[in-house]
């Protein structure tokens, strides 16, 4: 799947039905039209399209493009159904186009790992228009990004269809910070290469993301739904200075790990075989000190003793813990960057960890921090992935080698790994099917 040329092999196209089955079987279970489904569903009996977004705009919300998928789809869910389907599919496939991921076997697997689970949270059908529709979009646009980058010719209408493509993806606050992040790292690349037709169209998608920025933040519902939702939801949210939103934002990203959450323990297994692989000792010892971590959280959460979280925002244990957390990730960024292959890998894995952290850090300035619940971790989540799977490719252990011995086990344990991460997640999953 690097350059689309490769022929199949019987393997591969075990995994892929591996792959389409799972997700056959996981969209035939579930159960839309709950929750907020049902109030979306609703809608157009009441006002026209163009009405509804008008007052939604005015009383509580920017995000119109997918609101107007709303409004249709929770009407059609046979539809829904299917075009979700192949929703998730192009999610899977410009993933691995992005990360180049030649072993399908390695690359499906890690993809099972992602934690469709918590797309359950406000409605099947709603959580997914809203977070994992935009995303795949993205990957879209960032796929055409990286086809201009790489010299492969991409048509002029393609490049356009991709723009009109973006203002859907960056309808979502957090998607927009995340991508003009990235595509200011492409910007610079192209500075350093010279190559004007990839600095032209970065340019025009940075400003492109900018204006849905500042859109999201001039809109009347946006700063109606805030008023509205800290008195009912979080009313000591006025009172929080802007070092109180960032040591908010910051612990909870870390205290709301959920026990069914694999993504970060895929993302240290990964960093950790990858520098064992290669004998980077900070790497190794920071993927087993990350593991550790995470999985004292994930343990305080399963025995329902969650780490603390800045509600008392007066409390040291609170602050010390925001200390904590800031210095892993910094550790993280460091070691992501000392591992890459060279310095603009590295520089794009530190972009992509931060901005996929900044994504779900961001949360601390939302007076819904508490009750969005995990599917603000998405975009974390998907960066996590995409990450592992860089640095997986990065080895090229899956190609001729000398040391075949050294390779074979490290393959075995990178099997082993990432199946027992996607069986759980595909187990854990069916606990959440009906909604």
């Amino acid at each position: 799947m690097t350059d689309g040329k490769r022929k199949l092999s019987k393997k591969d196209w075990i995994f892929i039905c591996l792959f389409l089955g799972v997700l056959a079987a996981f969209h035939m279970a579930i159960l839309p039209g709950q929750r907020d489904d049902i109030w979306f569903s609703e809608i157009l009996d009441k006002y026209g399209a163009l009405e509804y977004l008008g007052i939604r705009y005015q009383n509580w919300t920017s995000r119109l493009l997918p609101e107007l998928t709303l409004i249709f789809f929770t009407r059609h869910l046979l539809l829904w159904k299917l075009v979700n389907y192949f929703v998730c599919l192009l999610l899977a496939y410009e993933t691995l186009k992005l990360t180049e991921t030649g072993n399908l076997a390695v690359g499906f697997l890690s993809l099972l790992v992602f934690p469709l689970w918590y797309m359950f949270e406000t409605g099947w059908g709603t959580t997914f228009m809203c977070y994992i529709w935009p995303l795949a979009v993205g990957l879209f646009v960032l796929s055409v990004v990286k086809d201009v980058s790489n010299g492969r010719g991409v048509p002029v209408w393609k490049e356009i269809f991709a723009g009109l493509c973006l203002l859907y993806a960056v309808s979502t606050e957090q998607i927009a910070v995340v991508f003009f992040c990235v595509f200011a790292f492409a910007c610079l690349e192209s500075f350093r290469r010279s190559d004007r037709h990839l600095r032209v169209l970065t340019c025009i998608y940075m400003v492109e993301t900018l204006g849905m920025m500042v859109f999201a933040l001039t809109c009347p519902g946006n700063s109606a739904r805030t008023v509205a939702e800290t008195a009912n939801h979080m009313p000591e949210f006025v009172d929080l200075s802007l070092v109180d939103k960032v040591v908010l934002g910051v612990n909870s990203a870390f205290s709301f790990l959920a026990g069914g959450d694999m993504t970060p323990f895929f993302f240290c297994g990964v960093l950790f075989l990858v520098a064992l692989y290669e004998g980077k000792k900070i790497g190794v010892v920071s993927a087993l000190l990350g593991g550790l971590y995470h999985g004292l959280i994930f343990a305080g959460n399963f025995l329902h003793r969650n780490i603390p979280i800045p509600q008392e925002l007066d409390n040291v244990t609170a602050y010390g813990f925001f200390a904590w957390n800031v210095l892993f990730v910094l550790v993280v960024l460091v070691t992501l960057f000392l591992v890459a292959e060279d310095l603009w890998q590295g520089l794009f894995l530190v972009v992509l960890y931060g901005t996929g952290f900044l994504s779900r850090a961001m949360m601390g300035f939302s007076p819904t921090c508490f009750i969005s619940g995990h599917r603000t971790f998405t975009f974390f989540d998907t960066a996590l992935l995409i990450i592992g799977l860089l640095l997986i490719r990065k080895t090229k252990v899956f190609g001729t080698s000398e040391d075949a011995k050294k390779n074979r086990i490290f393959r075995i344990l990178l099997y082993i790994g990432i199946s027992a991460l996607a069986l759980f997640e595909t187990v854990y999953v069916c606990q959440f099917l009906k909604g």
